[in-house]
């Protein structure tokens, strides 16, 4: 047997897994990605937004090297189960916190504080904080480039543009190999599969392949509030990744993503045929925006969408929205949204406020939305115009759809490692348990360390 690793996947859990791999002492490393190395990624901003790949999402330092820049230091958010983390990993993200400062600089580094002004509170929301360093969307850049650059200057071999098409398993069942979209055939001693969302269809079509059964677990989707940076710079005064939560018909909403002064961009996630909104945020002053802009997500259960998985409910309801606008993302004032009206285009077109072109007018996303999810953005939005010194304010913009989306539950162990074949490790948000960029490092992290604790070649 080979005593090479492959990591498939060169996000956060993919390059942080083989930071930990060099440590523990281990040379042999070979990561293999769909996209392009991070100097190379360029989004066009093209109405139709089509590229042949995406990327905004696909590429070195994955979705999270085009991000906001914000690493949540916690082990109870970014992720969908506390489960899989334990107070013994706490000090893996000293370690990740340290990796990162050293490529990318000290950013902003936010500590949790109280209360939010008490108009938020009386409009029923809940707050939460928790630690915070924001390299802002320039910054992660910056950081993914020199990390990767360490990387291969101390030995990790990185081979971008390969696409893997299929694992091979050996008669014992163990995962051996991987062979790529191309032909090539790399055999491995232990294989991580750090793919992402954008793999996530490929991943569960292999585990249905190999006989390995997954499990949905919840799934998150939502939209993008826009609004002129004045009106948000109380709250982001408070803590600039403000957590607000609220009770809505159809369960818990929550503010998500927050982007003082920034933009908001399309991504094309063409392995689920969906076209999405996210925010972005620079850390320097001369690539700001005079907007600010944060996502509310509804995380929805099993309960709430039978006979539907989550997953499949969300894939629907964003996929509702893009074909009632010819494939694309959609922007409608936030007013327009609480009174079901389509907005005008040409008043959306000419509104300082919107950063995002991209996307299609003159639809009422609140028409396309189920009854539930429709009255929940509602609620939450009243809430915020009353909550606000000034009010949403005539200028105010939501973008949709926006899914974070978690994809099936493959089974693991608690070190990441598949309970389904040997050999196999399943990290980051591929595995259906993460959805942030730190979390996504710690997973990676422990693989490597079980690897090479328990490694038989």
């Amino acid at each position: 047997m080979t005593d090479k690793i492959l990591i498939v996947g060169a996000g956060p859990a993919g390059i942080f897994c083989a930071e930990e791999l060099l440590k523990l002492g281990r040379e042999d490393i070979i990561i293999i990605d769909s996209g392009k190395p991070m100097h190379e990624r360029r989004c066009p901003q093209t109405k139709e937004c089509n590229c042949p790949r995406c990327d905004i999402l696909e590429g070195g330092g994955g979705a999270g090297g085009f991000s906001d820049g914000k690493m949540t230091l916690s082990l109870n958010r970014g992720t969908q189960t506390e489960l899989i983390f334990s107070v013994e990993h706490e000090s893996i993200l000293d370690e990740i916190d340290e990796v990162m400062v050293e490529h990318g600089g000290e950013g902003i580094w936010y500590n949790p504080v109280g209360e939010p002004p008490e108009e938020f509170l009386r409009a029923g929301f809940r707050f939460d904080s928790y630690p915070l360093r924001h390299f802002g969307s320039d910054g992660a850049q910056r950081m993914i480039k020199n990390q990767i650059a360490s990387l291969q200057q101390r030995g990790v071999k990185f081979e971008f543009h390969k696409i893997a098409d299929r694992i091979i398993r050996n008669f014992e069942g163990r995962a051996v190999g991987i062979v790529a979209v191309d032909g090539t055939m790399i055999m491995a001693g232990h294989i991580v599969i750090a793919t992402g969302l954008q793999g996530t269809p490929w991943l569960e079509a292999e585990a249905e392949r190999i006989g390995i059964e997954l499990t949905p677990g919840p799934a998150g989707i939502g939209m993008r509030l826009e609004t002129a940076k004045e009106n948000l710079a109380g709250i982001f005064e408070i803590f600039y990744d403000f957590k607000l939560e609220l009770d809505c018909p159809i369960g818990t909403l929550r503010s998500f993503c927050c982007n003082r002064e920034g933009y908001i961009v399309n991504e094309n996630h063409q392995s689920l045929m969906i076209r999405n909104v996210n925010g972005h945020s620079n850390l320097s002053p001369k690539l700001r925006s005079n907007s600010s802009n944060f996502a509310i997500i509804a995380k929805v259960e099993a309960a709430q969408t039978y006979p539907f998985s989550p997953q499949e409910w969300v894939r629907k309801v964003a996929k509702d929205i893009n074909t009632a606008n010819s494939g694309r993302t959609v922007s409608q004032f936030a007013l327009d949204f609480l009174t079901g009206e389509p907005s005008d285009a040409k008043a959306l077109n000419k509104n300082p406020v919107r950063t995002n072109t991209q996307s299609a007018t003159g639809t009422d996303i609140s028409g396309i939305m189920p009854p539930e999810l429709r009255r929940s953005f509602r609620k939450f939005l009243v809430a915020m115009d009353t909550a606000l010194d000034h009010g949403l304010g005539a200028s105010a913009v939501v973008y949709a759809p926006e899914i974070k989306y978690y994809a099936s539950r493959f089974p693991i162990d608690e070190n990441w490692k598949s309970l389904g074949a040997d050999g196999l490790y399943v990290v980051g948000n591929a595995s259906g348990y993460l959805d942030s960029y730190v979390a996504a490092a710690v997973s990676g992290v422990i693989a490597a360390r079980d690897i090479v604790e328990h490694e038989v070649l």
